[in-house]
Protein backbone atom coordinates (compact mmCIF):
# COMPACT_ATOMS: atom_id res chain seq x y z
CA UNK A 1 0.00 0.00 0.00
CA UNK A 2 2.82 2.39 0.83
CA UNK A 3 4.52 1.72 -2.49
CA UNK A 4 1.24 2.11 -4.39
CA UNK A 5 0.62 5.46 -2.66
CA UNK A 6 4.14 6.59 -3.54
CA UNK A 7 3.59 5.67 -7.21
CA UNK A 8 0.20 7.39 -7.30
CA UNK A 9 1.78 10.54 -5.88
CA UNK A 10 4.25 10.83 -8.76
CA UNK A 11 3.73 13.34 -11.55
CA UNK A 12 1.92 11.76 -14.51
CA UNK A 13 5.05 11.47 -16.70
CA UNK A 14 7.01 9.70 -13.98
CA UNK A 15 4.15 7.34 -13.14
CA UNK A 16 3.74 6.50 -16.84
CA UNK A 17 7.48 5.86 -17.21
CA UNK A 18 7.45 3.60 -14.15
CA UNK A 19 4.54 1.60 -15.54
CA UNK A 20 6.12 1.26 -18.97
CA UNK A 21 9.48 0.30 -17.48
CA UNK A 22 7.79 -2.29 -15.25
CA UNK A 23 6.55 -4.09 -18.35
CA UNK A 24 10.08 -4.27 -19.74
CA UNK A 25 11.39 -5.86 -16.54
CA UNK A 26 13.57 -5.17 -13.51
CA UNK A 27 16.24 -3.99 -15.98
CA UNK A 28 15.11 -1.62 -18.71
CA UNK A 29 16.51 0.85 -21.23
CA UNK A 30 15.76 4.49 -21.91
CA UNK A 31 15.42 3.75 -25.63
CA UNK A 32 12.72 1.18 -24.90
CA UNK A 33 10.77 3.69 -22.83
CA UNK A 34 11.22 6.25 -25.61
CA UNK A 35 9.82 3.68 -28.05
CA UNK A 36 6.84 2.94 -25.80
CA UNK A 37 6.21 6.65 -25.25
CA UNK A 38 6.22 7.61 -28.94
CA UNK A 39 2.43 8.09 -28.98
CA UNK A 40 2.06 9.29 -25.39
CA UNK A 41 1.97 13.08 -24.90
CA UNK A 42 2.33 12.59 -21.11
CA UNK A 43 5.90 11.44 -21.57
CA UNK A 44 7.62 13.89 -23.89
CA UNK A 45 11.07 14.02 -22.20
CA UNK A 46 12.10 10.49 -21.26
CA UNK A 47 15.63 11.47 -20.25
CA UNK A 48 14.43 14.11 -17.78
CA UNK A 49 11.72 11.81 -16.44
CA UNK A 50 14.16 8.95 -15.82
CA UNK A 51 16.54 11.47 -14.23
CA UNK A 52 13.78 12.53 -11.83
CA UNK A 53 13.04 8.88 -10.98
CA UNK A 54 16.75 8.33 -10.36
CA UNK A 55 16.81 11.36 -8.05
CA UNK A 56 13.85 9.86 -6.16
CA UNK A 57 15.86 6.61 -5.86
CA UNK A 58 13.15 4.59 -7.55
CA UNK A 59 15.45 3.50 -10.37
CA UNK A 60 19.22 3.45 -10.79
CA UNK A 61 21.29 4.20 -13.87
CA UNK A 62 23.73 1.37 -14.51
CA UNK A 63 27.30 2.07 -15.56
CA UNK A 64 27.13 -0.27 -18.55
CA UNK A 65 24.31 -1.25 -20.87
CA UNK A 66 23.53 -4.36 -22.88
CA UNK A 67 22.62 -2.06 -25.79
CA UNK A 68 25.26 0.40 -26.96
CA UNK A 69 22.71 3.00 -28.02
CA UNK A 70 20.69 2.94 -24.80
CA UNK A 71 21.21 3.77 -21.15
CA UNK A 72 20.34 0.89 -18.86
CA UNK A 73 18.33 1.31 -15.67
CA UNK A 74 17.40 -0.96 -12.80
CA UNK A 75 14.40 -0.74 -10.47
CA UNK A 76 15.52 -0.04 -6.91
CA UNK A 77 13.46 -3.01 -5.66
CA UNK A 78 11.62 -5.81 -7.42
CA UNK A 79 8.54 -5.10 -5.29
CA UNK A 80 8.46 -1.56 -6.70
CA UNK A 81 8.49 -2.97 -10.22
CA UNK A 82 5.77 -5.49 -9.35
CA UNK A 83 3.47 -2.84 -7.87
CA UNK A 84 4.01 -0.56 -10.89
CA UNK A 85 3.27 -3.51 -13.20
CA UNK A 86 0.01 -4.27 -11.40
CA UNK A 87 -1.04 -0.68 -12.04
CA UNK A 88 -0.93 -1.17 -15.81
CA UNK A 89 -4.32 -1.96 -17.36
CA UNK A 90 -4.40 -5.45 -18.91
CA UNK A 91 -5.24 -4.24 -22.41
CA UNK A 92 -2.45 -1.67 -22.24
CA UNK A 93 -0.09 -4.24 -20.77
CA UNK A 94 -0.50 -6.49 -23.84
CA UNK A 95 0.23 -3.59 -26.16
CA UNK A 96 3.31 -2.65 -24.12
CA UNK A 97 4.59 -6.24 -24.18
CA UNK A 98 4.12 -6.33 -27.95
CA UNK A 99 6.01 -3.06 -28.37
CA UNK A 100 8.84 -4.21 -26.08
CA UNK A 101 9.15 -7.44 -28.09
CA UNK A 102 9.25 -5.46 -31.33
CA UNK A 103 11.92 -3.13 -29.90
CA UNK A 104 14.03 -6.06 -28.69
CA UNK A 105 13.75 -7.83 -32.05
CA UNK A 106 14.71 -4.67 -33.93
CA UNK A 107 17.67 -3.97 -31.63
CA UNK A 108 18.99 -7.46 -30.86
CA UNK A 109 21.14 -7.73 -33.99
CA UNK A 110 23.45 -10.73 -33.76
CA UNK A 111 22.39 -11.27 -30.12
CA UNK A 112 18.92 -12.56 -31.03
CA UNK A 113 19.65 -16.06 -29.67
CA UNK A 114 20.93 -14.61 -26.39
CA UNK A 115 17.82 -12.44 -26.01
CA UNK A 116 15.41 -15.12 -27.30
CA UNK A 117 14.01 -16.00 -23.84
CA UNK A 118 13.28 -12.35 -23.06
CA UNK A 119 11.72 -11.77 -26.48
CA UNK A 120 9.66 -14.96 -26.19
CA UNK A 121 8.26 -13.92 -22.83
CA UNK A 122 7.16 -10.55 -24.12
CA UNK A 123 5.63 -12.11 -27.24
CA UNK A 124 3.73 -14.61 -25.12
CA UNK A 125 2.44 -11.87 -22.81
CA UNK A 126 1.38 -9.93 -25.90
CA UNK A 127 -0.68 -12.89 -27.10
CA UNK A 128 1.58 -13.52 -30.10
CA UNK A 129 1.94 -17.21 -29.35
CA UNK A 130 3.16 -18.42 -32.75
CA UNK A 131 6.10 -16.01 -32.64
CA UNK A 132 6.77 -16.76 -28.96
CA UNK A 133 6.93 -20.48 -29.77
CA UNK A 134 9.70 -19.84 -32.32
CA UNK A 135 11.75 -17.76 -29.87
CA UNK A 136 11.28 -20.32 -27.06
CA UNK A 137 12.45 -23.05 -29.46
CA UNK A 138 15.48 -20.92 -30.36
CA UNK A 139 16.22 -20.30 -26.67
CA UNK A 140 15.89 -24.02 -25.95
CA UNK A 141 18.28 -24.95 -28.74
CA UNK A 142 20.83 -22.38 -27.53
CA UNK A 143 20.54 -23.64 -23.93
CA UNK A 144 20.93 -27.23 -25.08
CA UNK A 145 24.03 -26.30 -27.08
CA UNK A 146 25.46 -24.77 -23.89
CA UNK A 147 24.68 -28.00 -21.98
CA UNK A 148 22.08 -26.21 -19.83
CA UNK A 149 19.70 -29.15 -20.05
CA UNK A 150 17.23 -28.07 -17.35
CA UNK A 151 16.99 -24.58 -18.82
CA UNK A 152 16.49 -26.03 -22.30
CA UNK A 153 13.79 -28.34 -20.94
CA UNK A 154 11.91 -25.36 -19.51
CA UNK A 155 12.04 -23.52 -22.83
CA UNK A 156 10.93 -26.63 -24.75
CA UNK A 157 7.99 -27.01 -22.33
CA UNK A 158 6.97 -23.37 -22.92
CA UNK A 159 7.25 -23.87 -26.70
CA UNK A 160 5.17 -27.06 -26.58
CA UNK A 161 2.51 -25.36 -24.48
CA UNK A 162 2.13 -22.75 -27.21
CA UNK A 163 2.08 -25.20 -30.13
CA UNK A 164 -1.46 -25.84 -31.33
CA UNK A 165 -2.53 -29.44 -30.79
CA UNK A 166 -3.30 -29.91 -34.49
CA UNK A 167 0.25 -28.98 -35.58
CA UNK A 168 1.62 -32.49 -35.18
CA UNK A 169 4.71 -31.87 -37.31
CA UNK A 170 5.71 -28.79 -35.32
CA UNK A 171 5.13 -30.50 -31.98
CA UNK A 172 7.09 -33.56 -33.17
CA UNK A 173 10.00 -31.41 -34.29
CA UNK A 174 10.16 -29.81 -30.84
CA UNK A 175 10.04 -33.19 -29.11
CA UNK A 176 12.78 -34.65 -31.33
CA UNK A 177 15.31 -31.94 -30.51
Amino acid sequence: GVIQARLEGLPRAERTAMQQASVVGRVFWDATIQYLARDNPDLDDVEATLGALTDREMVHLRAESEFSEAAEYLFHHEILRAVAYEGVLHRVRRAYHAAVADWLIANSGDRAAELAPLIAGHLENAGRDAEALEYYAEAAAAALAAYAVETADGFFERALSLAPGDEVERRSALLLV
